[in-house]
């Protein structure tokens, strides 16, 4: 019976130990859990928004930030009193045209590049110098030529995605004939691919380009959507040619000194400011989101190194016992709290890298760079040192005496 009663005993403790020691492993496995979450946060919102800038400031670059659009409706937003979009005043408004295209080509003395573009249904009509509306090669084929674009000729230069949907198995499309709202044209080009990342006015991979005049064959060209496209020459101000432009477009549509305008001259350098703005506060979402999570991961550690703390307690007297002063046992304790910030903030950065690594590069292109996955074994350094100051400064100031007679 006493054999018997022993094992239970032994049995109870066994269980009770596993019981503890299961409850140290999740509590340790939940703080690790919060600072890989926050520092996945961070360092994947940090790779994310400079895997956009880049990728945006590219395509700015070749568009140039000099471009300004001349079209219906402003990019910036126009507010009445109340703070509502002014949408009725430039409802009623007339649609930029072609002939006010020539008009400008003809007579503006500071224009370098200029071209017009019309969209309607899936179809884009250009002419001019229409690269300057669809910054991207030709991967396969041609450009169009001044003699197709001068006399309307049916013609057009798709897209990669077009091309692949057009010829599922595989055939060049070079020299084939499609049909675009009823009329047969002749593909002459396909544009490489650029992905939905890039900055453009038209859809580059889903394209088809077609001369203006061929469009004004098939529709109405002052009821689609129409656009005047032009940057001013090296030696210009931005705002000695949009005045010019202004000009010019209000004699073409003989305004009076007292009327308003009834276009828009629209800016690029202001989608460039507007795009700065909202990956600032995508970054302050992101820090916000990922502190938070951090913020639960350090009061977990925290815990952890208290109960440590509290377990250890005869150790940490024998230790000043014997000689250790405040500050050894003060960075003992730091670093178990550090290192195990730095494991969870390395298996957060790893899930980011993992992340944006299987992530298409034709969505967005994401690398994750040394600085990030530095700012996030930085970050969760400091978690781990604030998480683990107070505990080290408990055991720090133990009375050696009471401490080995803890237990």
């Amino acid at each position: 019976g006493y054999d018997a009663d022993l094992t239970l005993v032994n049995s109870e403790e066994d269980w009770i130990v596993e019981m503890d020691c299961f409850k140290d492993w999740l509590r340790s496995l939940l703080s690790l859990s919060g600072v890989c979450v926050g520092i996945f946060s961070i360092v994947l919102v940090l790779t994310l928004i400079d895997s956009l800038q880049n990728t945006i400031k590219e395509g700015f670059e070749s568009f140039g930030t000099d471009i300004v659009f001349i079209e219906k409706e402003p990019l910036e937003p126009d507010l009445n009193e109340d703070g509502i979009f002014r949408w009725w005043e430039y409802f009623s408004r007339p649609n930029v045209s072609y002939s006010e295209y020539l008009y400008l080509r003809q007579n503006s003395r500071f224009a370098e590049r200029m071209a017009f573009s019309s969209r309607f249904s899936n179809i884009t009509a250009v002419c001019g110098d229409w690269e300057a509306i669809v910054p991207a090669g030709i991967s396969d084929g041609r450009a169009f030529s001044c003699d197709e674009i001068e006399r309307g000729a049916s013609v057009t230069i798709i897209g990669e995605s077009a091309a692949k949907e057009m010829f599922k198995h595989g055939e060049n499309p070079i020299g084939h004939s499609i049909r675009l709202l009823g009329k047969n044209f002749t593909i002459i080009g396909v544009f490489e691919k650029c992905g939905t990342n890039t900055v453009s006015t038209v859809d580059i991979d889903n394209a088809r380009l077609i001369p203006v005049k061929t469009g004004q064959s098939m529709v109405d060209l002052s009821k689609t959507r129409t656009s005047i496209t032009t940057s001013p020459k090296q030696s210009i101000s931005k705002e000695e040619f949009i005045e010019e432009l202004r000009a010019l477009m209000r004699q073409h549509r003989r305004l009076s000194p007292r009327d308003k305008d009834n276009f828009s001259i629209n800016r690029i350098s202001f989608i460039i400011e507007q795009m700065g703005e909202i990956f600032a506060l995508a970054n302050l979402l992101g820090w916000i989101i990922g502190l938070f999570s951090l913020l639960v991961g350090g009061f977990g550690i925290a815990n952890i190194e208290f109960v440590s703390v509290q377990e250890r307690t005869s150790e940490i007297g024998i230790q000043k016992a014997i000689g250790a002063r405040r500050s050894v046992i003060l960075r003992q304790f730091i670093r178990e709290a550090a290192i195990m910030s730095i494991l969870g903030g390395l298996a957060g950065i790893g899930l980011a890298g993992v992340i944006a690594a299987i992530i298409p590069s034709s969505f967005i292109h994401l690398s994750l760079s040394l600085k990030n996955a530095a700012i996030g074994i930085l970050v969760s350094l400091i978690t781990g040192v604030l998480a683990g100051l107070a505990p080290a400064l408990k055991a720090s100031r133990l009375n050696p005496v009471d401490a080995i007679s803890s237990h």
